[in-house]
């Protein structure tokens, strides 16, 4: 089909790529086709596809997180050109989730934001293929705050009764616009829930997963009294680990807690937290780091004293070999603290 996908029309096309990115499971992962996503995106470039039908290919390729930098170029360009054309909810949200799937901005950047920016009416549409958490966390990572929208998405009672089914994603969409609300935006802060702030819902979350780094970071600091591991930050955050450096870089026996915020800083200490990040936390195809992602760390190193925060790709990790991880993992610290050699004898 990739072959001939030229001699195809776009109805037939279109229909294929829905149907396999909504048969896409973790069990069924043989539904996703990097290259017949790619190919399909390149077709719709190639045949010149109006807005709409840009909007619905979009739309699909980010259900699975593909990103596709020259079809978001593409569709820039469309909108560039008739900047006056309207913006239709369902094209605004499919639109919105492919550009929040990383920190890439297309060459008309500007020309989209203003375009969202000034779409009226988007909160009384009724499609269900809209995602309403998820299409106002994707807002204001963009740094586009529609009040009709997040009026829409934050009634007390549709957090509830959404955040009571205990999907993770919609505890992550739901603590995104929470922080990014209070932190960038705190004009629409009385927006949110007052009974429904982050670190009351923490304890909803079913976390299920092991801690592969946990043995090794206690090697490398030199026993478990100097590693903390499962915390939240009381924005919402799961962080994986968290350790201390006095001045000197040396590891600092750490009292357990809950929250980062509640572990005791003395000092010039610095805090250095771990987060375990999976693949739900990248792009598919070329494993890009999302942006609800970069903006919770740039949130964590700028309201936490002292933070540091390090990334560690479960796949890359699995990747290497035993002998490679204690390493690796030093190089990490050391060079998000700066580490001179004398503190690296502490950690090796």
């Amino acid at each position: 089909m990739v072959v001939h996908v030229d001699q195809l029309s776009f109805f037939d096309i279109s229909f294929t790529l829905y149907k396999m990115a909504h048969q896409y499971k973790k069990s069924y992962p043989f539904y996703y086709q990097e290259v017949f996503f790619d190919t399909v995106a390149n077709q719709c470039i190639e045949m010149k596809a109006n807005l709409r039908n840009s909007m619905y290919v979009m739309r699909q390729l980010a259900r699975l997180r593909h990103f596709h930098k020259n079809l978001l170029d593409y569709v820039s360009k469309l909108v560039y050109d008739d900047p006056h054309q309207p913006c239709h909810p369902i094209d605004c949200f499919s639109l919105v989730i492919a550009l929040a799937l990383t920190d890439y901005k297309p060459v008309h950047w500007d020309a989209i934001r203003d375009w969202i920016r000034n779409a009226r009416d988007l909160g009384l549409e009724n499609k269900k293929e809209i995602l309403w958490i998820r299409f106002a966390a994707s807002l204001c990572v963009l740094g586009i705050y529609k009040a009709d929208v997040l009026s829409r998405t934050l009634s007390s009672s549709y957090v509830e009764h959404l955040l009571s089914k205990g999907f993770m994603s919609d505890f992550e969409n739901y603590f995104t616009i929470w922080k990014m609300l209070n932190i960038y935006n705190p004009d629409l802060a009385d927006l949110l829930p007052s009974n429904l702030e982050p670190k009351l819902l923490v304890d909803r979350i079913n976390l299920v997963k092991d801690y592969p780094l946990e043995a090794p970071l206690e090697k490398c600091l030199g026993g478990p009294e100097f590693l903390l591991t499962k915390l939240y930050s009381k924005l919402g955050d799961i962080i994986d680990h968290a350790m201390v450096f006095d001045r000197n870089g040396c590891p600092v026996n750490l009292n357990p807690v809950t929250f980062i915020e509640d572990i005791d800083l003395h000092n010039d200490n610095q805090l250095v937290l771990i987060l375990d990040l999976h693949e739900s936390h990248y792009t598919i195809n070329d494993k890009r780091l999302r942006l609800s992602v970069i903006k919770s760390i740039e949130i964590l190193e700028s309201t936490v004293p002292n933070c540091n925060v390090i990334p560690i790709s479960n796949d890359s990790w699995n990747e290497l070999e035993e002998f490679e991880r204690l390493p690796y993992l030093t190089q990490k610290i050391k060079e998000k603290l700066d580490l001179d050699i004398s503190v690296s004898h502490q950690i090796v």
